[in-house]
């Protein structure tokens, strides 16, 4: 039998902050997002303008877009990591070693930053 248990305060505590920070996060990787199609945008409209042929993609959008996809995944595992460090009542001390979610053909174990 699964035995539920109560958050400590302290835990709930860190819980909401947890939350407020990865909201926070959220919004700027919405922001960048915006301001990368917004650029877009502005460069097909200047080669137009200029008359030059606009490509289906421009490379540095493609790029800064793929950085910005890794920024969120690394988002979104550094803090399911707070938040499991919260729940178990374990530290976040750098130099332990957590398991990853299984990735295709790699190994799971990598450090925490």
């Amino acid at each position: 039998m699964v035995r539920i248990r109560k958050l400590s305060r302290e835990q709930h505590e860190a819980l909401v902050a947890i939350d407020a920070q990865e909201r926070s996060a959220i919004e700027l990787e919405l922001l960048e997002s915006d301001h990368l199609a917004t650029e877009d945008a502005y460069l097909r409209r200047k080669d137009r303008l200029c008359g030059k042929d606009v490509p289906n993609a421009y490379p540095e959008i493609e790029a800064a877009r793929a950085l910005l996809a890794r920024q969120v995944r690394s988002r979104q595992e550094r803090f399911d990591a707070l938040r499991v460090a919260v729940l178990t009542g374990r530290g976040m001390d750098p130099s332990e070693q957590a398991q990853l979610p299984l990735l295709p053909g790699g190994d799971a174990v990598a450090s925490m930053s």
